[in-house]
């Protein structure tokens, strides 16, 4: 009976080094070429070497860009000068950014701002994640 035990005993320490060894040996060299991960990084890689050589496509794709701040400036001195006021660019320019820093400050100060009855901006802020 002990005998019967202590065979079953090596049996079973010998099934489990077999597996033990196959499933190493399967880690190991069990599979041709790359690993699932490596092919999903080299896939990735690839993407984003394609989305760097295509900029323009994108650009093109954008839409219609804004205003430039010279060309708005042009804008309200061509209506008021349809309007019958003549006032420099410099003028304008100075008017507009003194305006837009009062817009900025009350927007850090209240978190929100309103520009006369035309647009109200709003500071939204995300909490922080891990």
């Amino acid at each position: 009976m002990a005998a019967a035990k202590s065979s079953l005993l090596r049996l079973a320490i010998l099934l489990v080094a077999a597996l033990a060894s196959l499933r190493g040996m399967t880690f190991v060299g069990g599979r041709t070429g790359t690993s699932s991960a490596s092919q999903v990084a080299m896939a990735a890689a690839k993407t984003a070497a394609a989305a760097k050589k295509a900029p323009a496509a994108k650009e093109a794709d954008a839409g219609p860009k804004a205003m430039s701040k010279t060309a708005r400036i042009e804008e309200v001195q061509a209506k008021l000068k349809a309007a019958g006021e003549e006032i420099e660019k410099r003028t304008i320019k100075t008017i507009l950014d003194h305006y837009f820093e009062s817009v900025v400050g009350e927007i850090k100060a209240k978190n929100v701002a309103d520009l006369h009855g035309y647009i109200s901006v709003k500071k939204v802020t995300k909490p922080a994640t891990k």
